[in-house]
């Protein structure tokens, strides 16, 4: 449907589809509603009311940015809330703060997880299957009793396409993966991981360690986090790291089959993407960062060591600047995504002072914004929010045992 107005010499030309919804702030609160399957006589009225709108706009002075509008079925912003989602957890890359998030989501919405089918007393509980192992129809269980079908898988796992999509059709789930920066994770990983040798050999003499860090490496390559370890994570053989044809090749088999490969550089974008390709609400993404390095190494790397850095972790490099080329890209195609970032570190600052005060308040209000409706975090969330991953997985085994 198109909508012109003529305000004084210049036509406006709008397009409007069905079950379209516009709203202003709070101070302007005229809306117009074209509902699907309408009369007529609604048809006409609720026209009215968008010229309205139209002309209030442009003569008020109100920026567009103020405008929100929703197109159910034609837009992302107002669509089908989805609940089925792999995310494939990549180490270092602040996977586990959107690990919680999912758990936190799953948890409220009484969700089902696909869940490591092992006990808190074995060795690396929260992997999916041995070492350097994909996933097994035997290795997963539910987080509910006698459930034959999943909605989010979160936990760390070895990614394998085939054995991914027989279980997780990607017709019913959104297939979605963090990648960052090959040299911060390089060396966030040497300030978590804390491997004897390789970080002793790294803090005394990075250049000397970057001309051949394979002399410091374990055995088995799925036990180090310094060689290639995102790609490692996402599938690609240990034995092709660094054979160039191999990676682009399987970065093209990922790029089929991943919907969204999020970037640690730029988080809060990743998550208002999440949020409006899940059809979530603002307060299904808030969070406090997770898994931070507790200490510093004083390490400086300088042009020879970054391009030493770059031979050794080849495969990370590819992926990372091909899906951070294609992020921005979709960065540059959603609109108002400004707009939404500024007004989502807003709340996430008022949420963590809340979350780490002292004050004996029991919740926080948020404001209802042109992007989200009003909500309250209460101090269960910010307990949510706090608590480790490996506890929070702890809880979910648990209840998987009793429900």
């Amino acid at each position: 449907m198109h909508l012109s107005c003529k305000l004084g010499e210049r036509m406006i030309t709008y397009t409007v589809p069905l079950c379209m919804v516009y709203t202003v702030n709070d101070q302007q609160r005229s809306k117009g509603r074209i509902l699907r399957n309408g009369h007529k006589n609604q048809l006409r009225l609720y026209a009215m009311l968008i010229a309205t709108l139209v002309i209030l706009v442009h003569t008020s002075g109100i920026p567009h940015s103020m405008i929100r509008y929703w197109s159910c079925k034609q837009s992302r912003d107002c669509c089908d809330e989805k609940h089925n989602i792999v995310f494939l957890k990549v180490h270092k890359t602040g996977s586990s703060t959107v690990a919680n998030v999912l758990q936190r989501y799953g948890l409220y919405k009484d969700l089902i997880f696909a869940l490591p089918n092992k006990t808190t007393r074995q060795l690396r509980f929260n992997y999916f299957g041995g070492i350097g192992e994909t996933l097994d129809s035997s290795g997963i269980k539910s987080s509910k009793r006698h459930a034959e079908d999943y909605n989010i898988l979160y936990n760390h796992v070895i990614f394998n396409d085939s054995a991914f999509l027989s279980k997780f059709p990607k017709m019913d789930f959104m297939y979605v993966t963090m990648l960052r920066d090959p040299t911060t994770q390089f060396l966030s990983s040497l300030q978590y991981f804390l491997h004897e040798n390789i970080s002793k050999a790294a803090c005394e003499n990075i250049s000397a360690y970057l001309t051949n860090p394979a002399v410091f490496e374990p055995t088995n390559p799925y036990l180090s986090f310094t060689d290639n370890r995102q790609a490692l994570d996402l599938g690609l053989s240990p034995t092709k790291v660094r054979d160039l044809d191999a990676i682009i090749s399987h970065i093209m088999m990922l790029d089929e089959i991943f919907d969204l490969v999020l970037i640690t550089e730029y988080f809060d974008e990743s998550l208002i993407i999440l949020k409006r390709r899940m059809c979530w609400q603002l307060k299904d993404i808030i969070y406090l960062r997770k898994n931070m390095a507790y200490k510093s190494l004083n390490i400086t790397i300088n042009d020879k060591d970054e391009k030493n850095l770059k031979m050794w972790n080849l495969a990370d490099h590819y992926f990372y600047q091909y899906f951070r080329d294609k992020f921005i890209g979709i960065l540059t195609q959603e609109r108002n995504l400004t707009e939404e970032v500024q007004n989502y570190r807003r709340i996430l600052n008022d949420t963590r002072i809340f979350c780490t005060s002292r004050s004996r308040r029991s919740h926080l209000d948020i404001e209802q914004t042109i992007w989200n409706p009003s909500f309250t975090v209460t101090s269960l969330d910010c307990a949510y929010m706090r608590i480790g991953e490996l506890k929070f997985h702890t809880k979910l085994l648990w209840q998987s045992n009793v429900q």
